[in-house]
């Protein structure tokens, strides 16, 4: 009887300590992309006179935006030839650049050997640029946003692709003219 009675007491008591509504986390859940994204570092990018695009690459995009109180043309290009039915003829990587270029100065946002393919959206916030550089490559998803301020850009890593990436599948079209 005895021991009927603690266990009693044990549940009663038990009963009592627990609380009436269940206890919630209202902490939100990161999205998959924060745990992706690096540390925002900026780096500024300064006007030059140079321009790596050559007149017999490919002009994969094209954009004149006006910037402050200039005209500036955005292309996104690669080293890549036309074949004679004017398709692109494209290699397992080829050297691409985004160049932001007006009358007397080039800004040169990228300018690298890449495998995979590179895409451009330009919108203007304030009369400002910002432009987004999408690659998709053998690692994944890659994203970079240029703004510009104060006569230079500055470019941001926003998705950088995993080091053990290896992408299955995209939706992304492929450039073919």
């Amino acid at each position: 009887m005895r021991k009927i009675l603690t266990l009693m007491m044990c549940v009663l008591l038990l009963g009592a300590c627990t609380p009436k509504t269940p206890v919630t986390d209202t902490t939100p859940a990161p999205s998959p992309l924060e745990s992706a994204q690096p540390s925002a570092i900026r780096t500024m990018i300064a006007p030059t006179e140079s321009n790596p695009i050559k007149d017999n690459w490919a002009v994969v995009g094209e954009v004149g935006v006006i910037m402050g109180d200039e005209y500036v043309d955005v292309i996104l290009a690669a080293d890549a030839e036309y074949d004679s039915d004017g398709s692109i003829i494209w290699d397992d990587a080829q050297k691409w650049a985004l160049v932001a270029t007006g009358e007397d100065k080039n800004y040169v946002l990228f300018d690298e050997f890449a495998d995979g393919q590179m895409y451009m959206d330009v919108v203007t916030v304030d009369k400002q640029p910002e432009i987004s550089l999408i690659h998709t490559s053998t690692a994944g998803l890659a994203l970079t946003k240029y703004t510009y301020s104060d006569g230079a850009f500055y470019a941001e890593e926003v998705v950088t692709p995993s080091e053990k990436g290896n992408s299955i599948y995209n939706s992304f079209p492929q450039y073919t003219e």
